[in-house]
C-alpha cells in the first residue's frame, strides 16, 4: 500500500458486496504522502477505492485511511494494476480523414466530370461503376475523365463540353470512425516518465491493451509528459488503421 507502518485493517459485508478498510499510521508528511499515491475509483485488491482520509491521531501521530468496496462479483472482475511504470488503457472512438478514392465504394463519377467529343451525347454505360479514370480503349477518343475544377479539353475536333457533373463535386475526403487507445502510467520523475514516450510518436507500434481488437495495426498519434500535483503522468495515443492492411509501414516506420 506504499506505507510500511501499517496499523490495523477492518472488513465488512452485505447484500452489496465487501467493504474493506487499511488504516496507516505515521507523520504527517508520510500519510500525505501516502494518500497522494492514490486516487478515487482507483482499483486495488479489495476493490475499487471510495474515500481516502488523513486525520491527526495524537499528537504529531497522524493517520492514512483508505476504504475499498468489493461487489459480490468482484473476484471474476479483471481490474488494472495501479502500480509505478504499470501501463493502463482506455478506448476510445476517433475520427481519420481518407481519401474519397478510398472508399470501398468508390465511383470516378463521385468526383470527376465526365467530358465527351463534339457530337457525342451519351453517357457510356460504363459511367456509373468506374472505380478509376481508366478510358476503354473503344472510347478514348470520345470521353474522358476531367476533376471537378477541370476545364472540358479542346482538340482538332473542337471543344469537348461536360456530358456530367461530379455527383459529389468538391468532396475529396470522408470521415472513417477508428478505434483509439489512451495508454498512461505513473512515474517518480519526469525522465522516467519522458522515456515511456520517447521516440514512438507517429510510429507503428501496439498499445499495452488493445481490448480485443484485432486486425490492421496501430500508430503513435499523440504523446504527454504531465505533473499532476503527486507524480509524473506519461500519456500515448494511439490509433488503428482504417483498414485491415494496417498503417503503411513505408511511411510510418
Amino acid at each position: 500500500m506504499g506505507s510500511d507502518r501499517y496499523h490495523g485493517f477492518k472488513v465488512s459485508s452485505d447484500i452489496d458486496g465487501t467493504t474493506s478498510t487499511f488504516v496507516y499510521h505515521g507523520g504527517k508528511s508520510e500519510m500525505e504522502a501516502l494518500a497522494a499515491e492514490h486516487r478515487i475509483d482507483e482499483a486495488g485488491e479489495s476493490g475499487w477505492l471510495r474515500s481516502i482520509r488523513v486525520y491527526q491521531h495524537d499528537g504529531a501521530d497522524w493517520e492514512c485511511e483508505l476504504k475499498y468496496e468489493a461487489p459480490e462479483e468482484w473476484t471474476s472482475i479483471s481490474k488494472p494494476e495501479r502500480k509505478w511504470g504499470r501501463r493502463n488503457c482506455q478506448l476510445r472512438g476517433a475520427m481519420l480523414s481518407r481519401p474519397l478514392e478510398s472508399h470501398p465504394g468508390y465511383r470516378t463519377c463521385w468526383n470527376h466530370r465526365l467530358c465527351a467529343a463534339p457530337g457525342v451525347s451519351t453517357r457510356p454505360a460504363w459511367y456509373e461503376s468506374a472505380t478509376d479514370t481508366a478510358i476503354p480503349a473503344a472510347d478514348a477518343d470520345r470521353y474522358c475523365w476531367c476533376r471537378t475544377f477541370a476545364e472540358p479539353p479542346h482538340d482538332d475536333s473542337g471543344a469537348w463540353r461536360v456530358l456530367a457533373e461530379a455527383v459529389k463535386p468538391g468532396v475529396e475526403s470522408y470521415d472513417l470512425a477508428a478505434y483509439s487507445v489512451v495508454e498512461t502510467a505513473r512515474f517518480r520523475s519526469a525522465s522516467a516518465a519522458g522515456r515511456m514516450v520517447g521516440d514512438v510518436l507517429n510510429r507503428i507500434g501496439t498499445p499495452a491493451n488493445t481490448f480485443g481488437i484485432t486486425g490492421g495495426s496501430w500508430k503513435c498519434d499523440d504523446a504527454e509528459v504531465s505533473w499532476n500535483g503527486s507524480c509524473w503522468i506519461a500519456r500515448l495515443s494511439w490509433t488503428r488503421s482504417g483498414d485491415d492492411a494496417g498503417w503503411d509501414a513505408d511511411l510510418y516506420e
